[in-house]
């Protein structure tokens, strides 16, 4: 996926926050820097560490009903996440790391790792909500549900989130290369297993 080529037709960024605070999140959200940002979206990675919280204590009480509940609040709040990290985050990257194909790479890919991350979890998610069904819930399945989630927002932080932060340091077009953020992007990628 080419960062470039998906946003190409977007407006140029404007550093800054949002003067008036935070606006919805439509297609026509200008693409911008803004340091608040990354707050409305540990926000969102709490909503969803609360319904998995939530999900994991019902399906320990064999409360599958509840458990659905649950595991649907947690699909919402993740889809609701991938919404504005599309909006708010990656049009920024892609603005900010148009010139450096590398770096523009290595946050794809981790990107992509993170969609893995969740299939995986919520395949795992569906996989455990049948069991439950039938009382016969895996604590090993748990712990792989913990791990995986674990391993997705540890991806998001480490990569996505770093190089959104780093942005804010590239003033100038010249200065827009990123060798060090490339380094960290690519040697401590997370093994999508």
């Amino acid at each position: 996926m080419n960062f470039s080529a998906m946003f190409a037709s977007l407006a140029a960024i404007v550093d800054g926050p949002t003067p008036t605070g935070p606006q919805p999140l439509t297609l026509h959200t200008p693409v911008r820097y803004d340091p608040g940002v990354l707050s409305e979206l540990a926000r969102s990675e709490s909503a969803i560490r609360g319904a998995f919280d939530d999900f994991m204590r019902s399906v320990r009480g064999l409360a599958a009903v509840e458990a659905e509940r649950s595991a649907a609040a947690m699909a919402a709040s993740l889809r609701q996440l991938h919404r504005e990290e599309a909006i708010q985050v990656y049009p920024v990257l892609a603005s900010r790391f148009a010139d450096d194909p590398e770096v523009e790479q290595a946050v794809s890919e981790a990107r992509q790792d993170q969609f893995g991350l969740v299939r995986q979890l919520l395949r795992l998610v569906e996989n455990i909500l049948e069991s439950a069904r039938h009382q016969l819930v895996l604590e090993s399945d748990l712990y792989r549900a913990e791990d995986l989630l674990l391993r997705y927002f540890e991806n998001k932080q480490q990569f996505v989130y770093a190089a959104y932060r780093a942005t804010v340091e590239h003033v100038s077009r010249q200065e827009r290369r990123a060798p060090a953020l490339l380094g960290s992007l690519t040697s401590g990628k997370l093994a999508n297993a």
